[in-house]
């Protein structure tokens, strides 16, 4: 029973590749897209009320512990699968 074995190791392999992958891409992408928008929306002269209510919300999301943490806690699991 050989076979099964390396199956079931390629897909182990296969899930923690991916979930690296995965969790490189919402640290960098998703947490980088939020600190952009923080970043660059109060360089904008906005005059819509709902894009100066998405700006505010932006910044205090950013800003917030949830999300702070968020991000500190992908960085750890990501961390922890390149060991």
């Amino acid at each position: 029973m050989l076979l099964p074995w390396f199956f079931r190791s390629v897909i182990s392999f296969s899930v923690i590749v991916l979930s690296s992958q995965v969790l490189s891409i919402l640290t960098k992408d998703y947490c980088g897209a939020v600190f952009l928008l923080a970043k660059e929306l109060p360089l904008i002269d906005l005059k819509s009320d709902g894009f100066l209510t998405f700006r505010k919300y932006i910044n205090n999301y950013a800003k917030s512990e949830y999300f702070i943490s968020l991000q500190t806690e992908l960085e750890l699991i990501k961390t922890s699968f390149h060991k």
